[in-house]
C-alpha cells in the first residue's frame, strides 16, 4: 500500500516557497555580478525578452522603476549594444526600446549558466526527489500563470 500524504498548510507551502524562491534567486545572482550586470539592467532585458518592444515609460512600469532610472538604465544598455530604440510612426515623439540580438545573447548565456550552476546542484537530490522536483516545476508555471493573470508564453523559460 502506498504511504498516505500528510495533509499540507497552503499558508506554511506558500512561506516556505517564497522564501526557498527568494534565497535561489539570490543564490544564483552572482552570475550577473560575474558578467557586470546590474539586476535593473538583467530586469529589463528579461522584460523586453517577454514583452517585445515598448515606450520607455511602459518599459519603466513594467520593471518597477522610476522612468528618470529607466532612462539612465536604456542609455547604458544602448552604449553596450544590448537594446537598440526606434521611432513610432504614427508618434514623431515617440521612442520604442527593443533588445538587440546582443541582449538576446546576453540574456541566453545567463540562463544557461544559472541552468549549468542548478543542475550541478540538483544530483544531491535523489531520483525520487528528482521526479517530484520535475513534477514541482510543471506546478510553478501553473502558478506563474496564474499571477499573470493567463498571460503564460511556454515558448519562453520561466
Amino acid at each position: 500500500m502506498p504511504t498516505p500524504v500528510a495533509a499540507v498548510d497552503p499558508l506554511i507551502m506558500a512561506t516556505k516557497l517564497a522564501t526557498r524562491i527568494a534565497r535561489i534567486n539570490v543564490l544564483l545572482r552572482d552570475e550577473l555580478s560575474r558578467r557586470r550586470i546590474s539586476l535593473g539592467q538583467a530586469s529589463t532585458l528579461a522584460f523586453l525578452r517577454d514583452h517585445g518592444s515598448c515606450r520607455l515609460t511602459d518599459l519603466a512600469a513594467g520593471v518597477c522603476v522610476a522612468q528618470p532610472s529607466m532612462t539612465d538604465l536604456v542609455v547604458r544598455m544602448e552604449r553596450l549594444g544590448w537594446v537598440r530604440r526606434s521611432e513610432v510612426t504614427s508618434d514623431r515623439r515617440g521612442v520604442l526600446i527593443e533588445l538587440s540580438s546582443a541582449g538576446e545573447l546576453l540574456l541566453e548565456e545567463l540562463r544557461n549558466a544559472r541552468s549549468q550552476r542548478l543542475l550541478k546542484h540538483l544530483a544531491v537530490l535523489s531520483e525520487q526527489e528528482q521526479a517530484a522536483m520535475a513534477a514541482a516545476v510543471e506546478g510553478l508555471g501553473r502558478v506563474i500563470e496564474s499571477m499573470r493573470g493567463g498571460d503564460l508564453d511556454l515558448r519562453r523559460p520561466g
